[in-house]
């Protein structure tokens, strides 16, 4: 489906340059594009960095007449928790730089300076109308990596890969037996101070907890005036190393993914209550029933096709992928999925990533795989990881050769694959290592072109098996019936 999301995070947008349809990556400013425009909307927390302001104003208390708009249309709206600002509520006895030092005491402000500032913390403007919840705000006494998820949602699971620490938990909920539900009761009102407010409840499913003490850390709140869907979530750990980019990708679309799975729920639960009986149905006139069968056909269609579709997707991740899901498309290619060779996958601990065997003949291809963003470079772990597996090479060759080690890189990996060829893939000194050593160096989207020659019918798998055992250092493309 398509579903307008808008992420709103400082470190996702110094980076937004995201392949995911229907999702806008911005800064969490007063300019920023308002959560009631979109049908779902990522806050993360950690807005701030050192020296980041808003003209002194942090856009937190802003940002909370839009959130009320999106959650009253049905939109759903995922909190990404994280220590931003100073809570004078909290026991947390952590690393003081990660809290905003504060001169004053909040209780001395009145609204609405209480909630922008200096002295703001991630979630005063809950405490005011829709939203009087304030009391979700509370660190836990240490931050903890002990998260354990209590929903079968897989979407929502998936996204728990990405968290390795929690610092709050969700206080003020009243729990069930089973500790997965609750409610959330607060006074209504737009002024907190003001008397005779009216108490609301709000229905709260846990998504995951403290495996220690049973503390609720992830949330969703469902209030009785407002249909969509406020998510409370541990933010997802910032990565690090060679394929951060890649990594930035996923969480996007972790989040993406997400946000679609809470809006969907919504939508078909809204519609139950307003699904017409089954007996009802069996008055339908002649026509509306042929309709309905057809549409059940065309649906049946839909999903055959968009599943056969998605086979064919799956590849296009040697254009522009790497770490382990280039290497799955790797694997999918040589293996059953495609050309049909035995596919032998070793771990992260081994030299070589992957064993490409041909029963017939008895030979294998040692495959290691990676993507860079530019060119290939001699100091390059995975080319480290290639002359390791030497001495084992060598030794599996001594009477004859049946194997051939190949070093597959994504290279370029973010440029269009029209604009690759007029760059360099790898440097000199890659290339001679790999000619001395009678390794084959190839690039993915050259492995692209000879999968496609394959649906074309123009190359064998056998073919193509061959080719890349025959090659000793760079390997060449060249189109069927063409000369190298």
């Amino acid at each position: 489906m398509v579903l307008r999301t808008l992420i709103l995070s400082h470190y996702l947008a110094k980076h937004s340059d995201f392949a995911v349809t229907d999702v806008d990556v911005h800064e969490w400013t007063s300019a920023s594009p308002s959560p009631a425009d979109y049908q779902a909307t990522v806050l993360d927390m950690k807005m701030v960095d050192a020296g980041h302001h808003d003209h002194g104003n942090y856009p937190f208390y802003g940002t909370k007449e839009h959130v009320e708009r999106a959650l009253k249309s049905g939109a759903v709206v995922i909190c990404l928790d994280h220590l931003t600002y100073i809570n004078p509520h909290s026991t947390f006895e952590g690393r003081r730089e990660d809290l905003q030092a504060t001169q004053h005491l909040k209780s001395t402000f009145t609204y609405p300076l209480k909630h922008q500032g200096m002295e703001e913390t991630s979630y005063d403007w809950l405490d005011q109308g829709l939203l009087g919840a304030s009391r979700l705000d509370t660190m836990d006494t240490r931050p903890s990596g002990q998260l354990q998820p209590t929903t079968q949602a897989q979407e929502v699971r998936s996204y728990f890969w990405l968290v390795k620490r929690f610092y709050k938990v969700i206080h003020g909920v009243e729990l069930d037996r089973t500790r997965r539900r609750g409610t959330l009761r607060y006074q209504r009102q737009d002024r907190p101070s003001v008397a005779g407010a009216t108490e609301v409840t709000a229905t709260v499913s846990v998504l995951a907890m403290n495996s220690v003490t049973g503390e609720p850390v992830a949330a969703e709140i469902r209030h009785p005036d407002a249909p969509g869907s406020l998510v409370f979530l541990p933010r997802f750990e910032e990565p690090s190393g060679e394929d951060v980019q890649s990594a930035r990708q996923s969480i996007v679309w972790a989040l993406r993914r997400l946000a679609e799975w809470f809006y969907e729920r919504n939508r078909q639960e809204a519609g139950v209550k307003q699904e017409a009986p089954e007996w009802a149905k069996d008055h339908r006139p002649g026509k509306a029933k042929e309709l309905d069968a057809r549409v059940e056909r065309l649906d049946t269609e839909r999903k055959e096709l968009a599943g056969e579709r998605e086979k064919y997707d799956e590849m296009l991740i040697l254009l522009y992928g790497t770490g382990d899901p280039l290497r799955l498309g790797v694997e999918k290619l040589f293996g059953s999925g495609w050309l049909g060779f035995g596919v032998d996958v070793k771990g992260k601990e081994e030299s070589i990533d992957q064993f490409i065997r041909d029963a017939k003949t008895g030979r294998s291809l040692a495959m290691e795989v990676t993507g860079v963003t530019g060119k290939f470079y001699k100091d390059n772990d995975h080319l480290a990881d290639v002359l390791d597996y030497l001495p084992t090479h060598i030794e599996n060759n001594a009477d004859e050769r049946v194997e051939r080690i190949v070093l597959a890189v994504n290279t370029h990996r973010e440029a269009p694959v029209s604009d690759r060829n007029d760059q360099d893939d790898f440097t000199k000194p890659v290339k001679k290592i790999a000619a001395n050593n009678q390794f084959c160096l190839i690039r993915t989207c050259d492995l692209y072109r000879l999968w496609l020659d394959y649906l074309d019918g123009t190359r064998t798998p056998e073919e193509i098996f061959d080719s890349i055992f025959c090659c000793a250092g760079l390997y060449k493309y060249t189109a069927p019936g063409e000369t190298s």
